[in-house]
């Protein structure tokens, strides 16, 4: 139960700096490096505590505050909402596509998480062709 949990806030802190990096990427680096972190943080702390109480909501929330700080930066409105929303879909893309992946080589996507087997696999044919 412990390890799920500690994986459940290792996982829901990278998800809340992968957006924040990637948003800020994607508004064209209006954010500092240290403030792009500081953001991270925050909304790591604030997005896993509301994850726990509202759930799938506090997605939308992380996204509105993104949206004020870019505002806050003067960027114009347009690109202060799409792209944390850009962002997010970004995410969401790509965890179809490890699933879609893991389907094709007919892994289980929770094997994958724990055993990282599928890294050798693939080395493996790099490295022999």
């Amino acid at each position: 139960m412990l390890t799920f949990a500690f994986g459940f806030v290792v996982v829901g802190v990278c998800q809340m700096f992968l957006l924040v990096f990637c948003a800020n990427i994607l508004a064209r680096k209006v954010l500092s490096t240290l403030a792009a972190v500081l953001v991270g943080i925050v909304l790591a702390i604030v997005g896993l505590i509301l994850l726990a109480k509202i759930q799938y909501f506090s997605m939308v929330f992380v996204i509105v505050i993104l949206i004020f700080i870019f505002r806050f930066k003067k960027i114009g409105w347009a690109t202060a909402i799409v792209s944390p929303i850009l962002a997010m879909l970004a995410m969401i893309m790509s965890d179809y596509l490890i699933i879609f992946t893991m389907n094709l080589l007919n892994k289980n996507y929770e094997d994958f998480l724990l055993n990282h087997s599928i890294l050798y696999v693939g080395l493996s044919r790099k490295v022999c062709n």
